[in-house]
C-alpha cells in the first residue's frame, strides 16, 4: 500500500515539473527591452484640465493593441504647462514589463480668453480707477496669479477711455486688453456755492447820489448865485478900500461899518453846500484876503497916528 502511494506522488510531481518547465520556456517580449517603442507624442496646449493624448505602441513593424498587448497605467504631470508622462504595462503571454513616454504641454495664448469689466463706466475721482475684471477661458473663470496672468491699468485717472491689460503667466502667454469709460463728475451746487457778498442798503443804495448828497433849495444855489457871491465880495472889497484911503479922519468908524457890511454880505451868502464846494473855497479865500487887507490898513493907520 505504501508503495502504491509513493508511485502516485512521483507521477504527480513529475507532471508538475513538466508543466512548470513548459510555462517558463514560453517566449514573451519585455517592453523595456527596446524592441517596443511609443511613437513621439505631439505637443499639447494647456486646457486647465488633465490632458490624456492618444498613443501608438509599435513592436517592429506592427502596432500593439491596447488592452490586449498592453494597458495604460496612467498619465502623470498632465495638467499644467511643462513635461507630462504616460506609462504602459505589458499584458497577456506575449509582453511583459513597463514602458513610458513624455510629452510637452505648452501655455495657452491668453488673447483667446474674454475679459469682463465691472463696472464698465466709472466716475472721475482724481485718483487711479481700477475696476474689477473677470477673465474667462471658455466657461471657466480664471483667477489672477503667478500661473495665470497679471493685471495692469493705463490712462485710468482723467476723463476718457481707460485700458486694462492682462499678461499671460505660467499656463498662459501673450497679452489681452479691454477698455472702459471714465465720465466727468457732476457738479454739486451745494458743495461749491459761489462767493456772494451780502448787501446792505448803505453799501448798495438804489440812488446813491441822492442819499449821499441830499440837497435843499437853500443849500444848493445855482452857478449864477455862486458867481454873484464872488462878484459882490469883489465889489465890496474895492469900494471899502477906496473909502479907507480917502477918509482917513473917520477911518475907525468906516472900518467898523465896512467890516460889519462885509460880514453881513459874505456870511449870509457863503453857506456852502457840498455840491458847490469848489466855489465855496474860492469865496472863503477872497473873504480871508479882504479881511487881511482891512486889518493891515487899520494897523498902518493907528501906527501913523502914534
Amino acid at each position: 500500500m505504501k508503495k502504491k502511494i509513493f508511485i502516485v506522488f512521483i507521477i504527480i510531481f513529475t507532471i508538475f515539473l513538466i508543466g512548470a518547465f513548459n510555462n517558463n520556456s514560453y517566449a514573451y517580449t519585455d517592453l523595456s527591452s527596446g524592441e517596443v517603442t511609443i511613437e513621439e507624442i505631439p505637443d499639447q496646449t494647456y486646457t486647465g484640465r488633465p490632458i490624456k493624448p492618444k498613443i501608438r505602441v509599435k513592436h517592429g513593424g506592427s502596432y500593439l493593441t491596447e488592452n490586449r498587448d498592453y494597458a495604460i497605467r496612467g498619465y502623470f504631470q498632465n495638467i499644467n504647462t511643462g513635461v507630462g508622462m504616460v506609462e504602459i504595462q505589458g499584458i497577456g503571454n506575449d509582453y511583459r514589463g513597463t514602458l513610458s513616454e513624455s510629452f510637452r504641454i505648452n501655455p495657452k495664448d491668453i488673447s483667446s480668453c474674454s475679459i469682463t469689466i465691472n463696472p464698465y463706466d466709472s466716475t472721475y475721482t482724481g485718483s487711479p480707477i481700477e475696476p474689477d475684471i473677470t477673465v474667462m477661458d471658455g466657461g471657466q473663470i480664471i483667477d489672477s496669479g503667478s500661473q495665470t496672468y497679471t493685471i495692469s491699468y493705463s490712462d485710468n485717472i482723467n476723463v476718457g477711455t481707460a485700458t486694462v491689460t492682462i499678461r499671460g503667466m505660467g499656463n498662459y502667454t501673450g497679452f489681452n486688453s479691454a477698455t472702459y469709460s471714465i465720465t466727468a463728475k457732476p457738479i454739486d451746487d451745494n458743495e461749491n456755492p459761489p462767493d456772494e457778498k451780502p448787501t446792505t442798503p448803505d453799501e448798495n443804495p438804489e440812488n446813491p447820489s441822492d442819499e449821499e448828497n441830499p440837497t435843499t433849495p437853500d443849500e444848493n444855489p445855482s452857478d449864477g448865485e455862486n458867481s454873484s457871491i464872488i462878484d459882490n465880495n469883489s465889489n465890496t472889497s474895492s469900494e471899502d478900500f477906496q473909502n479907507i484911503t480917502t477918509n482917513t479922519s473917520s477911518n475907525n468908524k468906516s472900518n467898523n461899518s465896512i467890516s460889519n457890511n462885509i460880514k453881513d454880505n459874505t456870511v449870509s451868502k457863503t453857506i456852502l453846500p457840498k455840491a458847490g464846494l469848489k466855489h465855496g473855497i474860492i469865496a472863503i479865500s477872497i473873504l480871508v484876503l479882504v479881511i487881511s487887507i482891512i486889518f493891515y490898513k487899520r494897523y498902518t493907520y493907528f501906527k501913523d497916528i502914534k
